[in-house]
């Protein structure tokens, strides 16, 4: 879609407006996937770095709950 059809084929002269708008909007649909495509990896790994927080953080108050119990028991 993103070309113009130079070469082989050779386009109508009553058609080659709409050529040219069809090669453009190639061009418009190639850009916005890949900005939905980056978005979407952006998004994916700050949902990531999110749920790592949350897990490490559970981990740290496992460790503390865990030495709590221990000290108290050793008293």
């Amino acid at each position: 879609m993103t070309t113009l059809g130079f070469g082989v084929i050779i386009i109508v002269k009553e058609w080659r407006i709409l050529a040219a708008l069809e090669a453009a909007d190639g061009l418009i649909i190639f850009g916005l996937s890949t900005a939905y495509l980056m978005e979407f990896i952006s998004e994916l790994r700050t949902s990531q770095r999110e749920y790592l927080d949350q897990h490490k953080k559970s981990l740290q108050r496992r460790e503390h709950i865990k030495k709590q119990t221990k000290t108290r028991l050793d008293e």
